[in-house]
């Protein structure tokens, strides 16, 4: 009997460190367009100035974040958004 408990509880304890046993709420996530406002900010320019190749929520390591990618004339930007506060977990310029 402690062995099948302890089965058990090693089970729901895998499935909740990988995320099968969550659901993802994203009512308090900031938002793509927040976290490209946070992104422009950060780089200093306007939407209009930017091209956008990439906005996308994924999860990294447990932690929900939007991972965006974006280019002015010949300066790539590549940034990692923290979507519950906004928080840049990753920022990279890159000029051809």
């Amino acid at each position: 009997m402690k062995k099948i408990l302890f089965a058990l509880i090693l089970t729901i304890m895998l499935l909740i460190a990988s995320g099968c046993a969550t659901s993802t709420d994203t009512s308090e996530f900031i938002g793509a367009d927040r976290a490209k406002e946070i992104v422009l900010e950060k780089a200093g320019i306007v939407a209009e100035e930017v091209m956008f190749d990439r906005v996308e929520l994924d999860r990294d390591d447990g932690i929900w974040c939007y991972e965006i990618e974006f280019r002015k004339n010949y300066t790539e930007y590549d940034a990692k958004i923290k979507a519950i506060d906004g928080t840049v977990l990753k920022w990279e310029i890159d000029t051809d």
